[in-house]
């Protein structure tokens, strides 16, 4: 439920908002390390280090997100 803070902004703690997005992305971001790891291990470096690239990219914007901070 939506409540009035002191400053007139609306504060609504369940919506998630950029709060959400972030934990989403850092699960993705785990479940492609995690995916990485195991391309590597069954030998196939071209792909791992296409996944791995592809989580560094994701764990870039969430930090940028993070830092930016406007959630």
């Amino acid at each position: 439920m939506s409540e009035r803070a002191d400053d007139g902004k609306s504060t609504d703690e369940g919506s998630g908002g950029l709060g959400g997005m972030l934990l989403m992305i850092g699960v993705l971001d785990l479940l492609l390390l995690g995916l990485a790891a195991y391309t590597f291990s069954l030998g196939e470096p071209t792909a791992g280090t296409g996944i791995l690239a592809l989580a560094l990219v994701l764990t870039g914007i969430d930090l940028f997100l993070y830092r930016r901070g406007s959630f």
